[in-house]
């Protein structure tokens, strides 16, 4: 399992402790083009990218073709069903109310 050295520019970025990291991320992207992509943007936004970049690279390896966007549709539908499921709770309680109310 590969890891990064302390000169690597994922050091900062991939914890030594989680070598699988490093790996499911050389498995899916070019190491070279992700490490320039990191290089050049702001210091500030180093750890979001990698993080970004080892999310992307998990969700391909589980799901190759859908990747992060079968994910991101998975939680639009939960979503969805769970806004339906309030505005029948809400409903319901409305209902209840108005039953109590006359009572």
């Amino acid at each position: 399992m590969h890891t990064c050295i302390e000169e690597c520019v994922f050091a900062p970025y991939l914890p030594g402790n989680k070598p699988e990291k490093y790996a499911t991320l050389s498995k899916v992207f070019n190491m070279s083009n992700i490490a320039k992509i990191v290089m050049s943007i702001e210091p500030s936004q180093k750890q979001a990218c990698v993080d970004s970049f080892c999310f992307e690279a998990e969700t391909r390896i589980r799901d190759p073709v859908m990747g992060c966007v079968g994910v991101i549709r998975k939680l639009e539908r939960q979503l969805q069903d769970l806004k339906l499921k309030l505005k029948i709770a809400k409903k319901e309680l409305a209902a209840l109310q108005e039953i109590h109310r006359r009572n």
